[in-house]
């Protein structure tokens, strides 16, 4: 499995990978078809797209639970985790 050796580099990778810098909420995810949002990961952009009502990141994975708040900002929950070595980052 994925995270039985994960080291805290790639745990970074993955939290900056899926991190922005200002709150994204569910009105700017689903405010245009498709569009890219910068990450703290300066490689990896987010590619959205929201076809057919389903808000999507990377072609791969899908937000179902929008505008959770928290301390320090706002997460949403998605079927699946995004790992910058497996997923199409574009760029």
């Amino acid at each position: 499995e994925y995270f039985t050796e994960m080291d805290v580099g790639t745990a970074h990778q993955i939290l900056n990978a899926s991190t922005m810098n200002r709150v994204i909420d569910k009105k700017i995810l689903i405010s245009s078809p498709i569009f890219y949002l910068d990450t703290l990961n300066k490689v990896a952009r987010l590619f959205i797209t929201n076809i057919n009502n389903q808000c999507m990141l990377n072609k791969r994975v899908t937000i179902y639970q929008f505008n959770i708040k928290c301390a320090n900002g706002m997460i949403h929950l998605t079927d699946n985790l995004l790992i910058p070595t497996l997923d199409k980052f574009e760029n």
